[in-house]
Formats: structure tokens, sequence, C-alpha cells
């Protein structure tokens, strides 16, 4: 009976943070509207896809009907020209482009080394990623076609009947890069775009989430709940001071985890084509950005412990609807709510100069987005703290 007591007393206790109502009514909508939402059935049949193919050759006009069977998607465009390519290109209203090289299939034929080259809008390159991964896919499958054997039935029997020919390699695959200022289109010296290229910037980030965000917000409640924010206050310690000490060490903490994962992925195979120094100022400026975040959580929060469970919140928010890792539906309400989060633009920013080669000026959009934030956050968690602590 003094078990069943104390029990009820510990789910009581529990259910004295509002919070943990609000994840258990939470948590199961999120996941159902994740599951019927987020993964609709025909996910790709939402993706705008443009096929040009330059292989006008009787073979190459054959194949390139072959081919769009396997493509066809309600919104898949066919390009016919030049023009109609640039045009295309220019409206950036399009997920990715296929572009079928002149004398293509003739050269599939010929057992020669041959590519394929798609075109990613670089505004949209997680969609770009589903696009290649399913070329890429479909490309080694039909470089094992079966083959009939030639000859005569006899021959047919002796040699096996269907083969399949080892000796054809699939194409390699390569990228074109739209260039921001005009529609000129460069071959990217990164020639992939797998899972750890658009993966490895979010792992990154998280890092930066977990070490400065998380760790600057809960040490501020903690500094705070202690009684020690009083003492140095006591001490003459202004605000901007305190704010300032914390603001430094949390950022050189998620700027070491951050640069570590970095490094690590890349040791993992990889490929980045970004200048270094630009990939440390982005790094430098997503954890200023997560820092000053953190922060102001601490400043709003009335106790670690809600600052603990709002910081959480935050970072898991931040990753399901920053249409950064889970690829959201075009039509849904969530994608357009992911255009005022951060990690939105830290993430895009940084694959776009991992994976497209982009200069710091080519990004200056994303750049003046995460500067904002983190001065709106850094100048309210002050101007909440000296509020709250005025003497």
């Amino acid at each position: 009976m003094k078990i069943f007591k104390l029990s009820i007393f510990e789910i009581k206790k529990i259910f004295r943070n509002p919070g943990m109502l609000v994840l258990i009514i939470l948590i199961p909508i999120i996941i159902a509207y994740l599951g019927a939402s987020f993964y609709p059935e025909n996910l790709m049949g939402e993706h705008k896809i443009g096929i040009y193919n330059q292989d006008n050759s009787f073979l190459g006009r054959f194949g390139f009907i072959f081919l769009k069977q396997f493509l066809k998607w309600d919104n898949t465009v066919e390009i016919n020209s030049e023009e109609e390519l640039q045009s295309f290109i220019a409206t950036r209203d399009f997920d990715s482009v296929l572009m079928i090289p002149k004398g293509f299939i003739d050269s599939l034929r010929n057992y020669e080394e041959n590519e394929l080259y798609i075109i990613p809008n670089p505004d949209k390159l997680q969609d770009a990623f589903s696009f290649y991964t399913i070329v890429d896919a479909l490309f080694k499958e039909l470089s094992g076609i079966p083959e009939l054997s030639s000859g005569s039935t006899t021959n047919f029997l002796l040699q096996g009947g269907i083969s399949v020919d080892e000796n054809r390699k699939k194409p390699e695959i390569k990228l074109l890069i739209p260039q921001v200022n005009s529609n000129e289109l460069k071959l990217s010296e990164n020639s992939s775009l797998g899972f750890k290229d658009i993966f490895s910037p979010v792992v990154a980030v998280i890092m930066i989430l977990l070490f400065s965000m998380i760790g600057i917000g809960n040490s501020i409640s903690q500094t705070k709940e202690n009684g020690l924010f009083d003492i140095y206050r006591a001490n003459g310690l202004k605000i901007y001071e305190f704010i300032g000490f914390k603001f430094i060490a949390y950022f050189l903490i998620g700027l070491v985890a951050s640069i570590y994962s970095w490094y690590i992925y890349r040791a993992f195979g990889v490929t980045s084509v970004a200048s270094e120094i630009n990939i440390l100022l982005i790094i430098s400026l997503n954890v200023f950005v997560y820092t000053s975040l953190g922060i102001l959580i601490s400043s709003i929060t009335s106790n670690s412990k809600s600052t603990s469970f709002f910081l959480t919140a935050l970072t898991g928010g931040l990753v399901l609807f920053g249409d950064v890792l889970i690829p959201i539906p075009k039509d849904s309400i969530v994608l357009q709510f992911s255009n005022f989060l951060p990690i939105k633009y830290s993430i895009e920013s940084w694959r776009k100069l991992s994976i497209l080669g982009y200069s710091m000026d080519n990004i200056s959009k994303e750049i003046i987005y995460l500067l904002t934030f983190g001065l709106v956050f850094l100048i309210s968690s002050y101007t909440l703290m000296y509020i709250k602590n005025k003497r």
C-alpha cells in the first residue's frame, strides 16, 4: 500500500510540469502527421523535373523514349532546345534537370565510358538529392539488364541463353551548377550528391545546437537558480559582462564541436569543393546564431527545468520542421513555416558552399538572414535580462 501511495505521489510530481502533459498529447499527433504528410506515396511525383535530350541520333531518340518510361511523373517537363533550358533554369521553379549528351546511347552500346548530367536547383538541394539517387540507382540497374545471346538456337543454349553483360558500366553522373548571377552552367568539381554530402552539414549544425545553444541555455539557468548570478551582480558584474563571458565560453565549445564533426565526416569520404576559410566562417556564423538563441531562451524561462525542456523541444522542432532533413510536401503549411527558422538558412548556405562550390558572395542572402537572427536573439536576450534584473 505504501509503494502504491508513493507511486501516486511520484506521478503527481511528474505532471506538475505542464510540459509533460503537452508532450504526451502532442507527440502522437506530430508522429501521425509526419507519417501521413511528410511521406506521401507519390512524394517524387510532386518534384518538377526537366529532361533535356541532346542526343538526336536515331538510337538517341529511341533510347530517350525508353528512358522516359521510368521518369513518368506528373510534373516532368521535356526540354527541346538550349533556349528552353535557359528559360527553365531562369525560373528557379524546378528541382532538377537531367541532361543526356550527344552520342550517349551510341557510346553505351559500344561499351565506352559515358556521362550524364544533372542540374540541381541550388535552392532545393535536398530534392535534387532525391532525384540524383533515383537516377543513379536506375542506371545501375539498366547497366546490368539481361540480354539474349546472339546466334542459332544451339549456340543460344550452349552460351547459357539469357546472360548479363558484365562489361557494360553505368554512366558517370556529373553535376552542372547554375551560377547565381547568370544562367551559365559550370561543371562541378564534386561529382557526388549522395546522402553523406547532404547529411554532414546537418550533423555539424546539430553539434552546435547541443553544445552551444543547449549548453549555454542550461548553464545560465542553473547559474541564476543556484544564486551564483546574484553573487556576480552583487560584486559589480554587469549584465553584458555576464552574457559576454558565457557567450565566449560556449561559442568556443560549439565551434570546436562543429569543426570536429565536419572534419570527421571529411575523413570518412565526404567531399567538399568549398574554401576551408569559407567553411570556418559559416561555422562561426552558425555558432554565433545558436549561442545567442540559447541565451534568449534562458532569459525567457523561469527555471532550469523549463529551460532544459524548451531547448530540447526546440532542437527537435528545428530539425524536424526546418526542411533540412525530412522532405516536406510542397503544399504543406510547414514548408512556409520553415522559412522563419534559422536552421533552414544554416544548412542551405553550408550545402551551397560544400556541394556547389559557391563563394560567400553567392550566399549573401543566407548570411544576411543568419546575421539578423543572431543580432535579434542577442539584443533581445540582453534587453530581457536587463529588465528582469534592473536595480
